[in-house]
């Protein structure tokens, strides 16, 4: 038996104090680890969120522009429709990029409440969309 202060530390109370501390310091770092790894997921989903956002907010035109220059170095904006085709194909795009926007910000916000409670399993993510 040691006295400590006003306190006595008995052998076996002792040997339980520097059986926890490891233990909980193992834990604790383990924890914050796992919150780290949640938000960098959350920050990579938002970063593709980001991109879709771009795309599924773009205007769709109904002409291409180009810009060329002449035998007098003028330059010049050239404009010429776009075939039905490509308008189609354009749309058809732009409307998976929405579908594409939805599914990384419900995982962004997922990973991000997920970092907030590092114990706590996190669901599978459900399959991207083809």
């Amino acid at each position: 038996m040691r006295q400590i202060g006003r306190f006595q530390l008995h052998l076996r109370e002792l040997l339980l104090v520097t059986a926890i501390l490891p233990i909980s310091s193992w834990l604790a770092a383990e924890i914050h680890g796992e919150s780290a790894h949640r938000k960098y997921v959350a920050a990579l989903h938002k970063q593709e969120a980001m991109h879709y956002k771009g795309i599924a907010e773009s205007e769709i035109l109904d002409h291409h522009t180009m810009f060329a220059m002449d035998m007098n170095r003028v330059c010049r904006r050239v404009e010429y429709p776009m075939a039905e085709a490509e308008m189609t194909e354009a749309k058809r795009i732009r409307e998976r990029a929405g579908g594409l926007l939805a599914y990384h910000l419900a995982l962004q916000h997922k990973y991000e409440r997920a970092a907030y409670f590092p114990w706590l399993p996190v669901a599978p993510d459900p399959p991207q969309q083809q």
